[in-house]
């Protein structure tokens, strides 16, 4: 039997649930304030953030920690296409980018940040029957989940980020041959990916795991990554998540209309 060691996979940190939106609306606020600082590394940028959220009085609602480790993944937001972070990582200075740090695309979805915030916190300390509440949840969460595609597809597009093309190729076909993709799957493909293994014989071996011809080893490495690089495309409405009394958690297309969007934009579907 082939056995394959499982590899510590890299995950980005962000996802989009409600905090990570908080943070994201911070950062629209600070850029936005006309501060307009002279800023050339990126802890002046953390000090000058914190003293703008230690001097500004920012509703409970929208308030969240944003550090040097929100800071320090400010990249993956600009492979997003949420923000501009071009000249202020040439050194050119932070105020050159100052009033074009959110893109347009950026500034439209710090709007439906802030729309999703004030509706979520008047649903929570306001008497709204679940009828209500439900129809209002699912419209904010098929917007934010339009918006994901979009994120996703220029992440894919970027040259730091082609493991994830190939990964979310390998997910998605890997869900067209099986019906499901089960988490050891989902190892196996990103170890896989890591140690530069062709796509076709990742598919290979998966048929091997499934027909349990191949052997895992996760040698008690602490992993999130299956939660972290898959959560997205739950938001985004891609896959749904369901629970097998046997296999545990799965995951499966989606019956909305993001699955063959995003199969698309990786080139699985005409």
């Amino acid at each position: 039997m082939k056995i394959i060691e499982v590899s510590k996979i890299r995950n980005f940190g962000w996802n989009f649930t409600d905090e990570y939106i908080k943070k994201i609306y911070i950062l629209y606020l600070y850029a936005i304030s006309g501060r307009n600082p002279q800023i050339a590394t990126y802890k002046n940028l953390q000090n000058d953030l914190e003293e703008y959220i230690k001097s500004t009085p920012i509703p409970p609602r929208y308030q969240s920690t944003v550090n040097a480790k929100t800071l320090r993944q400010l990249s993956v937001l600009e492979d997003y296409g949420i923000i501009n972070l071009n000249t202020f990582a040439n050194n050119e200075g932070w105020n050159n980018v100052y009033n074009h740090f959110f893109t347009n695309l950026g500034v439209a979805f710090s709007h439906y940040c802030k729309i999703r915030i004030d509706l979520v916190s008047h649903i929570n300390s306001n008497k709204i029957n679940d009828r209500q509440q439900n129809k209002i949840m699912n419209e904010l969460d098929q917007i934010l989940a339009d918006f994901i595609v979009i994120f996703l597809s220029n992440l894919v597009s970027s040259d730091d980020y082609k493991n994830y093309f190939k990964l979310y190729t390998i997910l998605l076909e890997t869900i067209d041959l099986y019906g499901t993709l089960e988490e050891d799957m989902f190892y196996l493909i990103a170890t896989e990916i890591n140690n530069s293994v062709a796509h076709d014989q990742i598919l290979e071996e998966v048929k091997l795991l499934k027909n349990k011809k191949l052997e895992l080893r996760k040698n008690g490495i602490p992993n999130n990554a299956w939660n972290y690089s898959t959560s997205d495309l739950i938001r985004g409405k891609i896959l749904v998540q369901i629970k097998d009394r046997d296999k545990g958690k799965l995951l499966i297309a989606s019956k909305n209309k993001n699955y063959s969007k995003f199969k698309k934009v990786l080139g699985n579907e005409q």
